[in-house]
């Protein structure tokens, strides 16, 4: 049984007051930051005309008056009401502190008497500190709090017997998550032939009667388990505060859903948002491709000119290979690539997968092969790290191509996996990177990136490109999954 100590008095007051005070100190932390580049910028630039700057002003009272706008502002968004995964919080998070930001400096201008030496600059470097800082701090801060057993809720699981695999992923899940801090610590399976369930060097209890279930637990609830028992859901409905339920496989994702209440006639309407028709929206990726497009080429372009180099030595020819790929609206373009493979490569592929059945398997599952006679030694670096993906980014300038989208396919692939899906693809522009490339890349198979593709789809905006894109660095760099 997992310990925890989430039964702790008052626990969710000493929680809040935790998560306050370690607020407080990333705000001073800031502070102090925003206070040494400010005295260190004359010397930076003196060809530029600063005001006289004094620090004392920074360490009165009335300084604090920017905390407590932001303070304000985390209650209003449930920063410390509601728990959310790292990547989750940390939008959420930045979200807060520019608009507590935009309210300070509204503060500044129509009250300067309050505080008639301010610095604005000081005050943008104080904010653009804690977008840093105040993420840092709460992620110190409830990893300490896990180690010692007290970020952690336990939860229990509730499913049928022919859904277990997906409760042990989705527990596994949770386990791995430290900064959410929902610790499963039981099962509850009706008719299951064993009172334990073993998984990952994990050992649960298993409860058969949902009578029979603990107090003071999470309750997750898989499936549609409840569907024909609506006295079973009534049951745990009253004696738990919190039950969270995950939908049916079939049903699609809903992440742009929300919920309307018609209290006067008992009813309750579920809107589903697709951001895809949003003008706003489409418009935010668009101009995050071309703004983040040049930007990247311009930081890349010393290391795209050793790569070519690099490639001319290991093997002649030309440096780039360009690729037949479906794009937006079901038209065909050619996807850029640095060439990773040697001459009549295509020709050879088709030789070997001739003579090797167990290659053509491999290669009909993941449209790849983990050990290809084909690529050179330069290659393999250039694909273990994705490096040979970077000439794409001459693709998304064209707007052939976006910086987060589906995986590109070529022509026919989605045909022979799932032809239905054909026109929610023409939607979208394939990507650079997406939530396949920071889901494993080539440790799934091509049905499996699919279903991430059609999630992607379903419940795209622009933050969830923003958390894909802060994400697929480390999933690079760590080489999972690359072939």
């Amino acid at each position: 049984m997992i310990k925890t100590k989430s039964n702790f008095p008052f626990y969710s007051l000493l929680k809040n007051v935790l998560l306050i005070g370690v607020d407080y100190c990333a705000y001073v932390t800031s502070v102090v930051i925003a206070i040494s580049v400010r005295k260190i910028l004359p010397l930076l630039a003196p060809f530029l005309d600063f005001p006289v700057f004094s620090e004392a002003i920074y360490f009165v009272p009335e300084i604090n008056i920017f905390m407590g706008i932001t303070l304000l502002v985390f209650i209003w968004n449930s920063l410390y009401q509601k728990r959310r995964s790292f990547w989750e919080e940390l939008l959420v998070l930045w979200k807060s502190i520019i608009v507590s930001a935009l309210i300070s400096y509204l503060f500044l201008f129509n009250f300067d008497e309050i505080l008639p030496s301010m610095s604005r600059l000081l005050i943008l470097f104080l904010f653009l500190s804690m977008m840093l800082i105040v993420p840092l701090y709460r992620l110190i801060l409830k990893k300490i709090l896990f180690t010692i057993l007290f970020w952690r809720t336990p939860m229990l699981i509730v499913c049928k017997i022919d859904e277990i695999e997906k409760a042990q992923k989705i527990a596994r899940i949770f386990l791995n998550d430290s900064y959410l801090g929902f610790v499963p610590v039981a099962f509850c399976i009706e008719n299951y032939p064993s009172s334990e369930i073993v998984f990952d060097e994990v050992t649960l209890p298993v409860y058969k009667d949902k009578n029979q279930l603990p107090l003071n637990l999470t309750i997750l609830v898989i499936g549609d388990v409840f569907t024909q028992d609506t006295k079973g859901f009534s049951q745990l409905y009253g004696k738990y505060r919190k039950i969270y339920i995950v939908p049916n496989k079939d049903i699609m994702g809903l992440s742009g859903s929300g919920v309307q209440y018609l209290f006067t006639e008992r009813l309750f309407i579920m809107k589903l948002e697709n951001q895809l028709n949003s003008y706003f929206a489409r418009m935010t990726k668009f101009l995050m491709d071309r703004i983040l497009g040049v930007l990247f080429i311009l930081i890349l372009s010393p290391l795209f000119i050793i790569l070519m180099i690099l490639i001319k030595i290991y093997s002649p020819g030309s440096v780039f290979y360009r690729q037949e790929r479906v794009g937006k609206g079901g038209k065909t373009f050619k996807m850029w690539k640095f060439r990773s493979m040697y001459q009549n490569a295509d020709q050879k592929l088709k030789d070997l997968l001739a003579s090797d059945p167990e290659l053509q398997e491999e290669w009909d599952t993941y449209f790849k092969l983990k050990k290809d006679p084909r690529i050179t030694p330069i290659g393999n670096i250039l694909r273990k790290y994705s490096l040979d993906e970077f000439p794409q980014l001459f693709n998304v300038l064209t707007g052939e191509m976006s910086l987060v989208g589906p995986r590109p396919f070529v022509r026919g692939e989605i045909e022979e996996l799932n032809a239905s899906l054909l026109p929610l693809y023409a939607q979208v522009k394939p990507g650079l990177t997406g939530l396949w490339q920071v889901s494993g890349r080539n440790e799934i198979d091509r049905l499996e990136r699919m279903n991430i593709d059609v999630w992607y789809i379903q419940n795209w905006s622009p933050s969830l490109d923003l958390l894909i894109l802060l994400n697929t660095p480390l999933a690079v760099m760590s080489a999972r999954g690359a072939s």
